[in-house]
């Protein structure tokens, strides 16, 4: 997962909307979002290369996506994949502070990331890069490969245009799966200098990410709803932008919880 923008209590029919592309080389082997057989309440895409995920939710309300941290050389090999993480916190009975304090005792063993996790009621980010929890106000937010609310062109693009389009108006999630289908890139004043060169920070600077080895692979759109309805669609892209399926679910959070 590289882009996700989330609007918080900003929506008077979906108090949480969540936009998300996850971004990935398209030979690493991957399964459509679906609820698992061995976690019948867990929906989420599947990473078969490390039997980890990016995104998903409960169908206890609990929330949780990942994206990586561009910093080259704090990257090592041999650590743990961090789809874990998401699937970790997702399948698990631990509440997300008390998650994330576990993390935090041994944070490197993961390659730097971002990490969202939560429910309806909290939802908490935490890099191992800065250190740091943030608990979501309302508003908009957006994560990609620095850090939360940084400014980054295509984050600040992404945030404008969900803001602008969700005021006062019924949704419709083709238009939400446009915004997240932006390739403009960033003008070379505005891009950030993460140490992979000038051309990839171009070719990377885009919301969708199209490109024949390496691009988008996937965008999910999540609105919960004032009764606790959830509606999740995902759509995947085997070759730079050509679309090649769509999945939708709809299910009530338990009442419970």
């Amino acid at each position: 997962m590289c882009i996700l923008f989330l609007a918080i209590g900003q929506h008077p029919k979906y108090p949480l909307i969540l936009l998300a592309n996850r971004d990935e080389f398209r030979t690493r082997p991957t399964a459509k979002a679906k609820f698992w057989q061995e976690h019948p309440q867990m929906l989420a895409g599947k990473d078969l290369q490390e039997g980890g995920t990016w995104l998903g939710i409960h169908k206890q309300g609990k929330l949780a996506a990942l994206t990586n941290v561009r910093d080259i050389p704090a990257h090592q090999k041999g650590r743990k994949s961090r789809g874990h993480l998401v699937k970790d916190y997702l399948q698990g009975e631990v509440q997300a502070q008390n998650y994330l304090q576990t993390i935090q005792q041994n944070p490197m063993q993961y390659n730097p990331f971002n990490l969202l996790v939560g429910d309806l009621q909290e939802l908490y980010v935490y890099s191992n890069m800065q250190g740091k929890v943030h608990r979501l106000e309302p508003g908009f937010h957006g994560l990609s490969n620095a850090f939360l609310n940084s400014p980054w062109p295509k984050l600040g693009k992404g945030i404008a245009s969900l803001k602008q389009y969700i005021q006062g108006q019924e949704l419709d999630k083709d238009e939400l799966f446009d915004i997240m289908q932006q390739s403009e890139k960033a003008p070379d004043h505005l891009l950030p200098d993460t140490g992979v060169g000038l051309q990839k920070e171009r070719y990377l600077s885009s919301i969708f990410i199209a490109g024949p080895d390496y691009g988008t692979s996937s965008t999910a759109i999540v609105l919960v709803d004032e009764n606790r309805q959830v509606s999740f669609w995902e759509r995947t892209f085997a070759t730079e932008a050509k679309q090649t399926a769509e999945v939708h679910y709809n299910f009530a959070i338990e009442k419970n919880v």
